[in-house]
């Protein structure tokens, strides 16, 4: 039928019916949209997450989609070292769908061919936490260093533009051996459970442990004391 006729009989034009036919496959194809964490799985890293974004038909009804399960999350990790995180149920993230099955890959690793013919598909997300609502956004954010911090900003490593380094926290514990290339100060008590070594000398209140002398030196087992100095 040509389009004159379609026109004529209110028919919707090819060029319609074909833009039609391209936004309602676009409907379902999922590229990336911000989420909320259910559940999270430490043992396997994956998560249960809840797309944030509802779906709305047009009739105005709106609902959720559906809960994503065993989803793979993302962790800044690479030459054998990781960052990792205590994922909490109500953490927003970032959900991104992988253009084809993943399920093979997650299982086995490595370079694996699709089960499945599905391409952006909602059962193949994969989570980047990070991702923030303007209610959740950061007090006190840091605009000019590196910081590793909690939400209260009370217990953070800040590394400095100018190179220092800084950590603000209320008790640090290292496990094994701490090496100081440089000068130590300390405001406060220093406690050791175990010898203390210096290749020199310590100096304490003014007064040399290395060379510091008590008013009587003994003169020997069962001998009595004998003054080297008169008596303070």
């Amino acid at each position: 039928m040509s389009q004159d006729n379609r026109a004529k009989q209110g028919l919707p034009s090819l060029e319609a019916l074909t833009q039609q036919a391209v936004t309602n496959a676009l409907k379902e194809l999922h590229t990336a949209m911000p989420g909320v964490v259910d559940t999270f799985d430490p043992s396997t890293q994956t998560c249960t997450v809840q797309p944030a974004i509802k779906r709305v038909f047009v009739d105005g009804e709106t609902v959720n989609l559906p809960l994503l399960i065993n989803v793979p999350v993302c962790f800044p990790t690479a030459g054998g070292f990781s960052i990792t995180l205590p994922i909490a149920k109500g953490d927003d993230c970032l959900i991104v769908f992988s253009e084809r099955s993943i399920d093979n890959w997650l299982k086995f690793g490595d370079i694996r061919k699709p089960n499945d013919k599905r391409f952006h598909d909602l059962s193949d997300g994969m989570v980047l936490m990070g991702l923030r609502t303007n209610p959740k956004a950061l007090n006190n954010y840091d605009s000019n260093n590196l910081t590793i911090r909690n939400e209260a900003n009370d217990n953070k490593l800040i590394l400095k533009a100018d190179g220092s380094m800084q950590i603000d926290t209320n008790t640090l514990t290292v496990n094994g051996g701490l090496q100081v290339n440089g000068n130590v100060d300390v405001d406060g008590t220093i406690t050791s459970t175990d010898t203390i070594t210096a290749a020199t000398d310590v100096i304490g209140g003014g007064i040399s442990l290395k060379n510091h002398t008590h008013g009587y030196i003994g003169a020997g087992t069962g001998s009595s004391p004998q003054e080297s100095d008169p008596p303070s």
